[in-house]
């Protein structure tokens, strides 16, 4: 008869050492890959990012920094805790890889110098890891610095959310009851559909054949053809679309000369303020604003339109109906996290890579516009509705030639040539997407304009008042153009502004007179020596 010899079990307080071992040994391992996707969420809150979108990368890389530990832990025959500290330590400086080339490029090294630096100090810091990671001592100060990475991040970003919502960094929100308010009288003589298409950068016609050239009167006179009114003199009211589009939606200004300040440092942090809004400036981009509750106030729910384009602009669920479109290769949070690893470098600076690795445009076609054509074609929709869709082109990257094709990978992607290639394809691209609106929905108010111009003549880092006369008017000049009954369109003013555009399809609405405000231009840019500070300018 065979007898099976059973193992002894470790002692209770043996297997109690093991599991502090374990911990001192890979804890750090798994807090050092959590700390840079803490600190990303916490530097990049006002862009609308929430936990859930980081939380699944986070714990991939966190499980494969573990994963790779114990494999080369395995393969060395090393249980000293050198390997886990080497690696975590690895992982540190991978993601901290763009911060220190960023750091270094402030006192004047060279982008050689930079990546060569960073390198450099990946590599000295996993040596000293790994020689030192046998200590206790050294593993109890890498577990408390691991621990307090993560806790400090975690610690701003409350910090930013409760600075964020404080309602003495805010300015008084514009009612929103439908009835006594200064934009309307509240009564509707009709509900049509009311289209929004925001065509990012597109400047108007003077702008285009000034700065860049190129004469656009083919399109515009067909937007006429179709029953258009076009403000030729519409400017924007701000250069930055984080604020045009929520002064929009808000029909107010939402940041003015008498406060000027839309976005301040905080704990490290930038942090954007609410303004004359309900909540936040990025939920009043999704949603929560006051021509969104008027309309729903009239029996009309809110449609938004997620092109895959920017952040900011995406759906956030506080929409009735999100129409999203593919999108293809890695999403803009996916570039941004890659961006901050020497992978981006790589990427872009491989010559072998450049023939393997295709730029990828935010959506299928390059403009997006005609993933919204399909998607209004093939989505059962409410009635009435209000859509926000927001293009994300003409504006920069350009993805397309003058004939909508895609640009093969080694094409240059910079310039007024490429602008106006990318802006002719968006022509083509409108005039396929206004033909289906107007056969499907003939009676709709169509409210066609861009948020700020292309500013291509500005260099970085150019001060908020260095811009020249015509820098100003390329800044702002912008396309906005509106198709509506013929007797809202009589007091149409040539140079409507978008603080006021949404205040006019409110009066068609109503059947009565526009209650329009002072246009009032501002400049804004956040790489600027003036980040987070509008500047009152003129356009004339």
């Amino acid at each position: 008869m065979a007898h099976t010899a059973l193992l002894p079990a470790k002692p209770p307080e043996r297997a109690h050492a093991d599991t502090i071992s374990n911990a001192r040994r890979f804890g750090p391992v798994a807090l050092l890959a959590l700390g840079p996707f803490a600190w990303f969420y916490a530097e990049n809150r006002s862009e609308s990012l929430a936990p859930a979108d980081l939380w699944l990368y986070a714990l991939a890389t966190a499980a494969m920094a573990l994963l790779a530990a114990r494999v080369l832990e395995a393969c060395t025959g090393s249980k000293t805790g050198r390997v886990p500290a080497g690696v975590g330590v690895g992982v540190l400086f991978f993601f901290s890889y763009a911060g220190i080339e960023a750091t270094l490029s402030r006192v004047g090294a060279g982008p050689d110098t930079t990546a060569a630096a960073s390198w450099g100090l990946s590599l000295l810091g996993i040596f000293v890891a790994g020689r030192l990671g046998s200590k206790p001592g050294f593993q109890r100060f890498l577990l408390v610095f691991a621990a307090a990475n993560l806790a400090l991040a975690l610690v701003m970003t409350g910090a930013a959310g409760l600075d964020s919502g404080s309602d003495e960094l805010s300015l008084k929100a514009p009612s929103d009851q439908l009835f006594a308010n200064d934009v309307w009288s509240g009564a509707a003589q009709r509900r049509p559909d009311v289209y929004w298409i925001v065509v990012d950068s597109y400047p108007n016609r003077e702008q285009l054949l000034e700065v860049y050239g190129f004469d656009n009167s083919a399109f515009l006179d067909g937007l006429l053809e179709r029953g258009f009114a076009i403000a030729e003199e519409s400017f924007a009211n701000y250069s930055e679309t984080l604020l045009s589009v929520p002064s929009t939606l808000e029909m107010e200004y939402i940041f003015d000369e008498e406060d000027p300040v839309y976005e301040e440092k905080r704990g490290g942090n930038w942090v954007r303020r609410r303004g004359r809004t309900r909540s936040s400036v990025n939920e009043a981009v999704a949603g929560v604003n006051r021509s969104v509750s008027f309309f729903r106030q009239l029996g009309y729910q809110y449609l938004h339109f997620d092109g895959g384009g920017f952040q900011i602009t995406r759906c956030q669920g506080f929409e009735d109906l999100c129409l999203e479109a593919e999108v293809p290769g890695l999403s803009e949070l996916e570039r941004q996290l890659v961006a901050m690893t020497p992978a981006s470098r790589w990427a872009h600076t491989s010559s072998a890579v450049q023939q393997w690795r295709k730029p990828v445009s935010p959506s299928a076609s390059g403009t997006g516009i005609p993933e919204l054509r399909a998607q209004l074609a093939s989505t059962p929709l409410p009635e009435p509705f209000f859509l926000y869709a927001h293009i994300a082109s003409p504006h920069r990257p350009y993805w397309n030639d003058a004939d909508c094709n895609l640009l093969p990978p080694a094409a240059p992607r910079r310039g007024k040539r490429h602008f106006v290639a990318q802006l002719r394809c968006v022509n083509r691209h409108l005039d396929d997407l206004l033909d289906s609106i107007e056969a499907r929905d003939p009676e709709a108010i169509v409210l066609l304009a861009a948020d700020h111009g292309p500013r291509l003549s500005v260099r970085k880092g150019t001060s908020l008042y260095e811009h020249s006369r015509r820098q100003i008017r390329e800044s702002l000049g912008i396309l906005l153009a509106l198709r509506a009954p013929a007797a809202c369109l009589e007091s149409f003013p040539a140079d409507l502004s978008p603080v006021n555009s949404l205040r006019l399809v409110f009066a068609c609405i109503g059947g009565e007179a526009p209650r329009l405000l002072p246009n009032r231009h501002y400049l804004a840019r956040p790489d600027s020596p003036e980040r987070g500070l509008i500047r009152r300018v003129r356009v004339d």
